[in-house]
């Protein structure tokens, strides 16, 4: 059981034009759907290095302020990151979707066995990688990035 529940939502986008330039640049050697694979799973390898750093730096924070650590769920990272994709496809950037649902509503919807909520927190990031270099930037510096925000935001 969770008392409560830290939905971490970060979208990270590429620019498409660097990922097309990727895909021209390398299909001379490697078929366009082998490219597109591999850039996707790395792309999601790297999105769950950069959830668990927050979540690391999150457990810091609350530490320093006598707080208790927050635990990683996956299935709450699994709402978390539809959420994300909804945001990009749906090209919107809030806590409630378009729809109307809110954070609370997205989990009770899930799959994942009932949680005992006190409440529910949703922090969300954004960052576009333009040029699909961005890649080379430490997770923990990245994270670092969105907690700053995160704590100096109103």
């Amino acid at each position: 059981m969770i008392a409560g529940a830290l939905v971490c939502t970060v979208l990270i986008a590429s620019a498409c034009e660097s990922m097309s330039r990727t895909i021209s640049t390398v299909s001379e050697r490697v078929s366009t759907g082998t490219v597109a694979t591999w850039i996707a799973e790395n792309r999601e390898q790297r999105i769950e290095s950069i959830e668990l750093d927050i979540i690391e730096q999150v457990n810091a924070f609350r530490a320093e302020h006598n707080k208790v650590p927050l635990i990683h769920h996956p299935e709450l990272s699994d709402v978390a990151r539809a959420h994300s994709r909804d945001m990009a496809e749906r090209g919107y950037y809030a806590h409630v979707d378009p729809d109307g649902v809110t954070p609370h509503q997205r989990i009770e919807r899930t799959s994942v066995p009932r949680f005992v909520m006190s409440g529910t927190a949703e922090n969300i990031a954004y960052r576009q990688e333009i040029g699909g270099h961005g890649s080379q930037q430490l997770s923990s510096s990245l994270a670092r990035g969105f907690m700053e925000g995160w704590i100096n935001s109103p």
